[in-house]
């Protein structure tokens, strides 16, 4: 297996347009265009590395519906923008729309597996009951088993 090396990095510089990003709530969204310009030639790694700005936190990347509209505002007319946020808001209704439509199914699948759980919990305790009547620990001893444990449908336990 050989190594791997970088060498040069480029820096790439992309347009914002209007996106059509549904999970942005208010306001336009914002994407990369697919064009692109070389900022810069070639540079070495480490040259790069030395010279680049600090990263930023999760926080410093969130960007406001102001700051977005004001991005797109040279490139789009004020009626782009809010036919994209109809659109927008048209695709998050039919997702909405379709989550509540598939969510008795998801209710299903979750009364399944309560009820597997539910079953193995049973299945537990009788198992447990049955090793306690042989021993005859008394019951502050079988509480102490279980301290700091969380167990689902614990109810069945104690």
């Amino acid at each position: 297996m050989s190594p791997v090396a970088f060498g040069t990095v480029e820096i790439r510089e992309y347009p914002v347009v209007l996106g059509d990003n549904p999970e942005c709530h208010y306001g336009p969204s914002v994407n990369l265009g697919w064009e692109y310009t070389l900022s810069k030639g070639a540079e070495p790694l480490n040259e790069y590395e030395k010279a680049r700005s600090p990263r930023r936190k999760i926080r410093q990347l969130y960007m406001s519906q102001v700051r977005r509209e004001a991005l797109l505002e040279p490139a789009y007319s004020k009626d782009e923008v809010k036919q994209a946020i109809r659109l927008k808001q048209k695709v998050r209704q039919q997702r909405k729309f379709s989550n509540t439509s598939i969510s008795p199914l998801k209710n299903i699948g979750a009364g399944l597996r309560h009820w597997s759980t539910n079953k193995k919990v049973k299945r537990a305790v009788r198992n447990l009951n049955k090793q306690n009547a042989t021993t005859n620990e008394s019951s502050v001893a079988k509480k102490n088993i279980y301290s700091g444990w969380w167990l689902p449908l614990s109810e069945y336990i104690f």
